[in-house]
């Protein structure tokens, strides 16, 4: 079946290596500036030369920054490579803002955009908590992604609330928690003809554990705004119908409407066949782009490491440990594939051989 995911077009790739090291040699030819001239010219459209080159010199520097801090965490013991990673991901995110034609707004938003106060103590992993700030890279980051402005200073998240959206750690959270991630596959179809009309129709899919308990409520479903439900097929919903005369404008039209950050990475089956794309359950104001509760992990997760080593002793001595430890390697490929998939504007699928 036809996949629709957040960017349009889908590229599979097959590795027999270690992706990562496959993602770090795709990221190490940013720091040719002529290579991602190129690519700000020709896939993310700036026009005037002199931006183009300003751009791909900070991307240059940034990306230069990402493969030592990557280097040095995966070279040193585990228990502090959180620190390199997160700033690894912050250098990332900011080559995100900079393709996106904003690298002025860096200058003034140098701080993070959240905060952690080593000062509280709490009684564990999910109980902790940071603090959302007005100014910094991480609201700029959320612009980018969803287009949105972001209104959330001085708000406090709970890794509760950061945790369940990362599902390529989805067993060993519910392993360590006894939880279940707050994910669910969905598929999204284009369906009619240019005589009838075409509509939008989605559809959640319901895999091994069944329909996530949350999909029972429409607010969870942000995905599906403008959809409306159907009475005889309740996990199917369909857009109006729009009359053009072609597929083509159909699906520009209907999915331009579509808040395709929300999409996540391809489901497969146990065939390796795609059946459908997960998106995340949430019906918290701020929109969960995939980057965001990955971004917000590794961030929380340095600051324990900085300033709280007791507390990094006490989750080492915890069945959250294995998740973070498979979190080291999954978050950060899966940050990886869809920053290099953002680069590209088209959805990066990389399998293993």
């Amino acid at each position: 079946m036809t996949i629709i995911a957040r960017y349009e077009e889908i590229s599979a790739v097959s590795t027999p290596l270690n992706p990562i090291d496959d993602l770090i040699s795709w990221i190490s030819g940013l720091a040719s500036i002529g290579y991602t001239s190129d690519i700000l010219r020709t896939i993310h459209k700036m026009a005037i030369q002199t931006q183009i080159l300003s751009g791909a010199r900070l991307i240059s520097v940034h990306a230069e920054n990402t493969i030592g801090l990557l280097d040095q965490a995966f070279s040193g013991s585990p228990d502090v490579s959180f620190l390199p990673l997160y700033y690894a991901i912050l250098n990332l995110s900011k080559i995100y803002i900079i393709a996106s034609g904003r690298a002025n707004d860096l200058l003034n938003n140098r701080y993070h955009g959240a905060s952690y106060d080593a000062s509280k103590s709490r009684r564990g992993l999910l109980t902790d908590e940071i603090i959302l700030r007005e100014r910094g890279v991480l609201p700029l980051f959320y612009k980018v992604l969803t287009h949105r402005a972001w209104r959330w200073n001085n708000r406090p998240v709970r890794l509760a609330d950061v945790y369940p959206f990362i599902p390529c750690i989805s067993f060993e959270y519910d392993q360590a928690f006894g939880l279940q991630s707050r994910v669910q596959p969905i598929t999204l179809r284009l369906n009619g003809n240019p005589s009838s009309g075409f509509t939008l129709i989605a559809e959640l899919l319901a895999l091994d554990k069944g329909l996530h308990p949350l999909t029972q409520s429409r607010r969870y479903l942000k995905i599906f705004a403008g959809l409306r439900s159907q009475s005889n097929h309740p996990a199917r919903f369909v857009s109006d119908k729009i009359m053009v005369s072609t597929d083509t404008e159909a699906r520009a039209q209907l999915l331009s409407h579509t808040k395709r950050h929300l999409l996540y990475h391809i489901v497969r089956d146990l065939f390796n066949k795609p059946v459908g794309i997960y998106t995340a359950l949430s019906a918290a104001p701020i929109e969960l782009a995939e980057e965001i509760p990955i971004w917000l992990a590794f961030f929380h997760l340095s600051n324990v490491v900085r300033y709280k080593p007791d507390t990094l002793a006490r989750i080492k001595d915890s069945a959250a440990w294995p998740m973070l430890l498979c979190l080291q390697r999954h978050a950060l490929l899966r940050f990886l594939v869809i920053f290099w998939s953002f680069m590209q504007q088209r959805t990066i699928e990389l399998q293993i051989d």
